[in-house]
């Protein structure tokens, strides 16, 4: 409540509207409270699709899976998969800090 009102008495000293004021002020600091939280939520999600085999989706087990059948090689689809979602896992993880840092940099000005 204190910093909603130093941002109105700051934003009308400068004649600006209230819609503006909600956009520019608080919007941008809650983004960076938030984004960490949403950060780690993706990323496990990212993990989690390969539960979804259980229900019946396609997705990159399913398809080790048809590959498995047709080779009766096991060991080798299953790498691969390991390895795309750790690739997948490890660049999101990478462009989550990045723009955490960029949030943090900011924030310091």
């Amino acid at each position: 409540m204190h910093t909603r009102l130093f941002f109105t008495w700051e934003c009308s000293s400068t004649s600006v509207d209230l819609q503006t004021q909600a956009r520019q002020a608080p919007i941008p600091q809650a983004i960076r409270s938030v984004l960490p939280a949403l950060g780690n939520e993706f990323i496990i999600l990212l993990k989690d699709t390969s539960l979804i085999t259980v229900i019946g989706g396609k997705e990159l087990l399913y398809s080790a899976q048809g590959i498995m059948n047709r080779t009766y090689e096991p060991m080798f689809p299953l790498f691969g998969v390991a390895l795309m979602y750790l690739i997948l896992v490890m660049i999101f993880t990478w462009l989550l800090g990045k723009l955490e840092g960029r949030l943090a940099k900011s924030d310091r000005r």
